[in-house]
């Protein structure tokens, strides 16, 4: 409980003392809700960051944690995409307490929003797959922008 409670401090404190200027660097963050659907089924809750660069073709790459019962899982994704609509894929690490152990995997998802959003998510740990649709809110917490001299001064 505590973990969440940290995360959910420091979600508050960068909301609050970041500027926002979407001219090509953006960080947002914000909590998340899945709905995991494999061998058993179970809800879980967390709070994923996401970095891009809105320069030309937008790419970034989010980096998150969710809890799901006596698992924890820590995810990083690549991702793409057109504002709108888009896909990631990266690693994901699950954590769990009942039996101490720790397993790795990968998961891949289709996104599609703007501040709130939806998504649908697929995870592979353990030789088992789990189908994962899900929704976010994302606000956005700092960005990098251009004061208009050659030099692209780059200020948070």
């Amino acid at each position: 409980m505590k973990t969440k409670k940290r995360l959910a401090c420091t979600l508050v404190f960068a909301l609050v003392f970041f500027k926002v200027n979407f001219s090509q660097y953006a960080i947002l963050i914000g909590p998340t809700i899945h709905f995991n659907i494999g061998a058993i089924y179970h809800t879980s809750l967390g709070i994923e960051a996401s970095w891009w660069n809105l320069k030309h073709v937008p790419y970034g790459f989010d980096l998150g944690v969710e809890f799901e019962k006596s698992n924890i899982r820590v995810y990083t994704e690549g991702q793409t995409g057109v504002y709108l609509a888009g896909f990631a894929a990266g690693p994901v690490m699950q954590f769990n307490s009942d039996s101490s152990s720790v397993k790795l995997g990968l998961q891949g998802s289709f996104w599609a929003n703007f501040f709130l959003g939806t998504d649908v998510r697929v995870r592979h740990i353990d030789g088992h797959n789990t189908f994962c649709p899900g929704i976010y809110f994302k606000l956005p917490v700092a960005a990098d922008f251009d004061d208009g001299d050659d030099n692209h001064s780059r200020r948070w």
